[in-house]
């Protein structure tokens, strides 16, 4: 039986030329590199800390630091600037066709809403209140006849 490897020095030396061949950096240059790397690191932890420690030593608005309330409220205002009057467009009802069903999976029964209710609970888990259809049947409501957009990649236009 014979074998087809290449002889080992052969193997040997080819991987000495391409080590020979490899780029290489001076030993003072590769450890200026590293020392730059690691300061550079470490500034950015002591930095990270130092803003954590001043995050938590600033009061809480609803249970969130003031300065990243600060922000989500800056946010919101820019989106409520931009988004003015740029709701959905709304169609006449007799444009309104059924919502296409795309399948039953988890809803294999029909829904009594006599019996439908939502939990609410604290955050320690704690009920707070268990709420049924009629709490939600009182509050205002409105009809919209909007166009429809599913993920799918179909739409209509539903009441």
């Amino acid at each position: 039986m014979t074998d087809d490897r290449t002889d080992p020095s052969d193997r040997e030396r080819e991987l000495r030329a391409r080590l020979d061949d490899a780029p290489t950096i001076p030993v003072a240059e590769f450890h200026t590199r590293s020392r730059r790397s690691f300061l550079t690191g470490a500034a950015g932890l002591g930095a990270a800390y130092v803003g954590w420690q001043w995050l938590q030593d600033k009061p809480d608005v609803a249970g969130i630091p003031k300065p990243l309330r600060d922000t989500l409220e800056f946010n919101e205002d820019v989106w409520r600037t931009l988004s003015e009057a740029r709701s959905a467009p709304e169609h006449p009802i007799s444009k309104a066709t059924q919502i296409q069903v795309n399948g039953r999976m988890g809803i294999r029964n029909e829904i009594d809403l006599a019996d439908w209710t939502v939990r609410v609970e604290g955050p320690d888990g704690d009920m707070l209140d268990e709420l049924d259809i009629s709490t939600f049947e009182a509050l205002p409501q409105r009809d919209m006849v909007i166009e429809h957009k599913c993920i799918e990649e179909w739409s209509s236009i539903v009441h």
